[in-house]
């Protein structure tokens, strides 16, 4: 196993290692983001529309100050160029990076998210090994109540009959 190479060198970019590096913005609070570029110069264009604080941005490629990003989550520009430090000032922090088992979506949230999508969507491991619904036989899902009342889970008991 070798080490990783240094940020910005042409074999981090190009080598399958991981996900590129994650930054959140959070200079320009009081100017509503900060400036981003179309180039890596300072003296390149401005780009109309800043990185609003909080942006979450995935690293494309790192040259001494100046990041080029493509934006994950939050507001702004797609993909551009912005300085990671002004002065004394960081612009943007890099993010801890997930550990493999904090990035794996916990079993409860699978099963929530499966519940929630229409049967029809599932894609169960053996398909073919599920029985096909005929159209009068109601579908049950996990977490929603019976289609009918003939099912396991009796009716409510009428009001005044306790």
């Amino acid at each position: 196993s070798s080490a990783p190479a240094p940020p910005g060198s042409r074999s981090s970019r190009m080598a399958p290692v991981g996900d590129p590096a994650v930054w959140e913005v959070v200079g320009g609070a009081d100017r509503g983001g900060i400036i981003v570029r179309s180039g890596k110069e300072l003296a390149s264009s401005q780009v109309p529309t800043r990185l609003a604080t909080g942006a979450l941005v995935t690293e494309q490629k790192l040259d001494g100050e100046r990041l080029h990003y493509r934006l994950l989550v939050g507001e702004g520009p797609d993909t551009g160029w912005v300085s990671i430090r002004l002065k004394d000032k960081s612009l943007l922090v890099k993010c801890k990076a997930p550990s493999p088992i904090d990035s794996a979506e916990p079993p409860a949230t699978q099963s929530a998210a499966a519940a929630s999508e229409p049967l029809g969507r599932r894609r169960p491991a053996a398909a073919s090994a599920l029985p096909t619904p005929s159209p009068e036989t109601p579908q049950e899902r996990p977490g929603h109540p019976p289609a009918t009342s003939s099912s396991a889970i009796p009716a409510p008991a009428p009001a005044g009959s306790y």
